[in-house]
Parts: C-alpha cells; sequence; structure tokens
C-alpha cells in the first residue's frame, strides 16, 4: 500500500514534470516574476520560482527551478494551521529532480516534523506571503556530496502568491 508521504511527493513530482509546459526562461529566478524561490542544499544555492497553495488551514509552498528543457529541481514543504505571519512547524517536505521531462526522483524527504517556516511578511487581501525556512531531509539516494539514508539540511526563503483554489 502507498503511504501518505509517497502520495504527497508524487504529487509533488506530477508539478515537477509540468513545469517545461510553464514560461520559466530563465536558470535563474525570471526578473519579471515577484515570486522568487531561493533555497541551500549542501552549499549548493538554487534560485527558481515560488508557488504556494492554502488547503484548508494547510499551506504548501514550493520552489522549482528549471535546467535546461526539461530538467528541474525542487524544494516543497508544508504548514499546519497557517494564520498569518508567524513561526510554523514543517511537517511535510521532499528534495526533488526531473530529468528529460518524464523521469522524477526524490532525493530526500522526512515525513517528521524536521523543521520550521517563518512567514515575515503576509498581505491577506493579496495574498502574498514572504518568509525563510529550514528542515532536514534523509537522502534517498546518494547525490552530491550526500549518502544515501545521510540527512542533510536545506535553507532559504520565498516570495509567493497564494493559491486558494482548493479550498
Amino acid at each position: 500500500m502507498i503511504k501518505l508521504n509517497q502520495l504527497l511527493i508524487l504529487g509533488f513530482l506530477a508539478v515537477l514534470i509540468s513545469v517545461p509546459a510553464c514560461d520559466l526562461t530563465s536558470n535563474d529566478a525570471d526578473e519579471t516574476n515577484e515570486f522568487t524561490f531561493e533555497a541551500a542544499i549542501e552549499g549548493e544555492t538554487f534560485e527558481g520560482v515560488s508557488f504556494s497553495r492554502l488547503f484548508g488551514s494547510k499551506l504548501d509552498v514550493s520552489g522549482i527551478k528549471r535546467i535546461g528543457d526539461c530538467d528541474s529541481e525542487g524544494v516543497y514543504f508544508r504548514m499546519a494551521d497557517f494564520q498569518g505571519e508567524g513561526t510554523y512547524p514543517i511537517y511535510r517536505n521532499a528534495y526533488t529532480q526531473t530529468i528529460g521531462c518524464d523521469v522524477g526522483s526524490s532525493f530526500g524527504d522526512a515525513p517528521d516534523t524536521t523543521g520550521t517556516a517563518s512567514i515575515t511578511f503576509f498581505d491577506d487581501s493579496l495574498g502574498i506571503i514572504e518568509g525563510d525556512f529550514q528542515f532536514d531531509l534523509t537522502a534517498n539516494y546518494d547525490f552530491e556530496d550526500v549518502k544515501d539514508e545521510e540527512r542533510f539540511r536545506i535553507t532559504g526563503r520565498f516570495r509567493s502568491q497564494i493559491d486558494t483554489t482548493a479550498n
């Protein structure tokens, strides 16, 4: 039976696979896109675009960076009981890569609370949030300088507009 965290990761991978259809024209955050995401993963940094979605009181935040025509990498995390500015525990998170438009790999995930997200700005009327985050993951495979089953840390910041169509 597929576990809930596996379903969440599969859903996030589906988003990554669909990203090539988006108008993301740069390896770095598009200067015309005000919704940005920056992350540092084991000393390597990336900039991309940020997406947020509110499901009831659960807030999902994703950052995606296009690499070439089809490849991408992304970070995802979820906060519960979102109520605006403040600090929240992160209880779902992942780091993934999509290679060749259709092959996705989750390089790390943690279904337990492993970090925090701080919302430093929230405009309820526009649905815009800004904040920073940090969390630990357990590697599912060897990548970069991280070995399989080794813990690693991701830190970063984001500015995003919350999509509330799921409510």
